[in-house]
């Protein structure tokens, strides 16, 4: 039979198999699509996208390509809508960043008059009426970019200056103000931006770039998703998609393909590679682990800090407590997942007793957690053991409720 820690080595590794990811490539030549700023049709058989090669690169126009399998496609070809002329040939509309709504129906797009290529137009959030053959100002904002709407098609989702905001549409069909979403999910450091925000066809799962902490490459895909109460999941980073490259520009169809671009800079005065990848998704996607964030470590569901609490140990001993497995197996997996972190295990006691006999009894527990994580596979150079006594309360020991809160084990990120 198997051991407790060679078990728990194998789950992790079933876990966090990558997902099969695959290169969009066009049908005839096999040549990797190179695109940006994509968007998939509901049905799946379409793409549209700003084309990323040379005679390309700064055309305010958008492409489309006919899907004829997952991860094959026809030639790009210009997309009628947005590749108008006016008398003096020049492009009506400077799209970007398309969204097609779930119904099929509309195309959101953000649009800036800056090139010369369009006529003068307020930048903004534009939408394109498919049948109507229209096209209508939704938000009017220098900054406004990158529009996303759910499903019901009441709340809109945008970038604004590296932060993600969204806005309500009332029951007489006006926007009311739009508002940022709250930390966790936009970071409070202002050198972290989250930018690309797309709401998935559950009307509550939403995927955006970042270039956060913790990620694998500059810039990652993350998703977080709303619950009932109302508040936002932490932000989970898409390992299996991400990697030394940078990620963004996600859209998925109504049979779970997410379709993403993968991109490369190349430097100055050169066009970045941009190539467009696939994966199948899960019908339910599970955001109950743990994620890095602001220099902690997080519980994605609760959005709190990850910690132990009093119940971890029996009273005055240093033996972990069944209550305690399941968190320190999560705990593991993040670790065993992500190599270069290494966390500080520090463990607290609340006043009773002396001093001196706290410390050394908060030292053990911290010891004890340690042990827990080799036994599941986590590599020592990881891991440091700190007890801190009765020395760092979370609240004044003045009632036995608080004392239980300061009997507690934190994690917190080690930066060397």
């Amino acid at each position: 039979m198997l051991n407790r820690a060679v078990a728990v080595v194998i789950l992790m590794s079933i876990i966090h198999a990558k997902a099969q990811v695959r290169q969009v490539r066009l049908a005839g030549s096999q040549k990797p699509l190179l695109a940006s700023e994509l968007a998939v049709s509901p049905d799946g058989k379409q793409l549209i996208f700003k084309r990323m090669e040379k005679q390309w690169e700064a055309q305010p126009v958008l492409f489309q390509v006919n899907l004829l399998s997952d991860s094959t496609c026809s030639e790009p070809e210009l997309l009628p809508a947005f590749s108008q002329k006016d008398s003096k040939g020049k492009y009506l509309f400077r799209a970007g960043t398309p969204f097609i709504t779930y119904d099929g129906k509309q195309i959101y797009y953000e649009y800036d008059p800056k090139s010369d290529e369009a006529p003068s137009r307020e930048k903004g959030i534009w939408v394109y009426d498919i049948t109507a053959n229209q096209h209508k100002q939704v938000i009017q904002n220098e900054y406004a970019s990158s529009p996303s709407i759910s499903p019901d098609k009441t709340t809109l989702y945008f970038e604004n200056s590296g932060r993600i905001f969204l806005a309500k549409k009332d029951a007489k069909g006006n926007w009311g103000k739009p508002t940022p979403l709250p930390p966790p999910v936009n970071p409070e450091n202002p050198d972290e931006m989250n930018v690309f925000p797309k709401i998935l066809d559950d009307g509550k799962t939403l995927i955006f770039s970042s270039n956060r902490q913790g990620g694998a490459g500059g810039w990652d895909l993350y998703a977080t998703t709303l619950q009932a109460n109302g508040k936002w999941t932490v932000p989970v980073n898409l390992d299996s998609l991400n990697s030394a490259a940078d990620e963004s520009w996600c859209s998925i169809s109504q049979n779970r393909v997410l379709y993403f671009v993968r991109w490369r800079r190349l430097g100055e005065g050169k066009i970045n590679h941009s190539e467009v990848f696939c994966v199948h998704l899960p019908a339910k996607m599970d955001f109950s682990g743990l994620s890095i964030y602001n220099g902690g470590i997080y519980d994605n569901l609760t959005g709190e800090p990850l910690q132990l609490g009093d119940l971890t140990f029996e009273s005055n001993s240093a033996e972990l407590n069944s209550a305690a497995y399941a968190t320190l197996d999560r705990l593991a997996k993040l670790l065993i997942n992500k190599p270069a972190i290494k966390v500080e295990i520090g463990a607290h006691t609340d006043d009773r007793g002396d001093e001196e006999s706290n410390l050394q009894l908060s030292q053990k527990r911290a010891d004890s957690v340690v042990r827990y994580l080799l036994d599941a596979g986590v590599p020592s150079r990881q891991m440091r053991a700190k007890g801190y006594g009765e020395s760092v309360p979370k609240v004044p020991n003045t009632s036995e409720s608080n004392r239980r809160k300061n009997r507690r084990v934190e994690f917190k990120l080690l930066i060397e």
